[in-house]
């Protein structure tokens, strides 16, 4: 199977007009005007295609297992990294040869395959087969039909190729318990819990505050100090707290009311959405 493009008389028609991404047709005609007009559709060719060849791997004639790797830009996060290009890189004979980029720029080449993308971030820009492994079988060389483009890998992808278990991970909530004391004091504990309900170990640094309304500012109680855990800041005293967590994601806070009353304890971790619970104190 092979592309099928217009027929002649759809391409005659195209005599003298614009096609996406702006290359012009020349008239069909001949003279001066018609090769200017060639030589703009190979300046226009050739500044679409700019893009399309960054970082491509080509055969270089230096050498029969030689290869080489035009320049490009890509982005490394936040970080730009302009790639300057290779020429004259060597492969394994008789061998598979998986060609990368590292994030940082480095070009690679190995004969076990690309690395795992979660644990070296990479680029794959092609494979090559040589000698015994190639087409033709014979070490030493490599034909244009032993090279496979990889860099749609790159361009083509999931945004983030996490497990379910890495994204359960990273998805945290926070659990409330209550406990009133019957004394006009009580106490909340808070756990960080991952969104699969399992409680997450390590230490988080949490704010939690303190009020006599569900969702609202911080309001000065008798006492509000932490029990388990660490104080890390005091923002308001007896009302609003930074506190980090110990290192099975835990923190409590002892609570003096000063007298029977509903009070909220709102928490929420590096700016995640704030979780509230409410504890009828009683006397």
């Amino acid at each position: 199977m092979a592309e099928q493009f217009p027929t002649t008389s759809e391409c005659a028609a195209l005599s003298g007009t614009t096609q996406a991404p702006g290359v012009r047709v020349p008239v069909t005609a001949g003279g001066q005007t018609f090769h200017a007009q060639i030589n703009e559709l190979w300046w226009r060719l050739a500044k679409g295609l700019a893009a399309g060849t960054a970082c491509e791997v080509y055969k270089d004639d230096s050498d029969p297992l030689d290869f080489g790797v035009r320049a490009g830009t890509y982005m490394n996060g936040t970080a730009e990294v302009n790639y300057a290009g290779a020429a004259a890189q060597a492969l394994v004979d008789d061998a598979t040869n998986y060609i990368y980029l590292t994030a940082a720029g480095a070009l690679t080449v190995n004969q076990t395959g690309f690395p795992d993308e979660g644990t070296t971030p990479h680029i794959p820009l092609a494979t090559i087969k040589t000698g015994s492994a190639s087409v033709a079988t014979t070490s030493g060389l490599y034909d244009f039909v032993d090279m496979t483009d990889m860099r749609s890998r790159a361009m083509l992808h999931v945004l983030y190729g996490a497990s379910a278990a890495e994204l359960q991970d990273m998805l945290l909530y926070l659990a409330f318990t209550g406990v009133d004391d019957t004394d006009d004091t009580g106490s909340m504990t808070i756990q960080v819990k991952d969104i699969g309900g399992n409680n997450r170990s390590g230490v988080f640094l949490l704010n939690v505050w303190i009020a006599n309304d569900d969702m609202s500012e911080p309001d000065a109680q008798t006492g509000f100090t932490v029990d388990v855990g660490a104080l890390k800041e005091t923002i308001e005293p007896n009302a609003d707290l930074v506190v980090m967590t110990n290192g099975s994601g835990l923190c409590k806070l002892d609570i003096d009311a000063g007298g029977p009353k509903t009070v909220h304890v709102m928490a929420t971790t590096l700016g995640q959405e704030v979780l509230s619970e409410q504890l009828n104190i009683t006397t």
